[in-house]
């Protein structure tokens, strides 16, 4: 089933939008559906998102994809260890 909900950008206000999607969001906020959420991690340089399915394309770019479940133990191994391979 079609949904209308958000993509929205924590780092950059004017990247945020509006989208209809086939899938379940990773949050409700304030009951607008959100399906994914991007910020920009200063000291790896990568962007990151949290959603649901990951997007191979932008994955190949180094956009880090990561699952709400992850938040926030998982995540923050994962990013140590960007920060010392750098």
């Amino acid at each position: 089933m079609q949904k209308k909900g958000w993509i929205l950008n924590l780092s950059r206000a004017d990247a945020s939008y509006e989208v209809t999607r086939d899938q379940e969001p990773v949050l409700d906020l304030d009951g607008e559906p959100v399906f994914e959420v991007w910020f920009f991690h200063a000291s790896t340089r990568k962007w990151l998102v949290m959603a649901l399915r990951e997007d191979p394309a932008m994955a190949r770019e180094g956009v880090i994809f990561f699952h709400p479940h992850e938040v926030p133990s998982a995540l923050r191994a994962r990013l140590q260890s960007l920060a010392v391979v750098r």
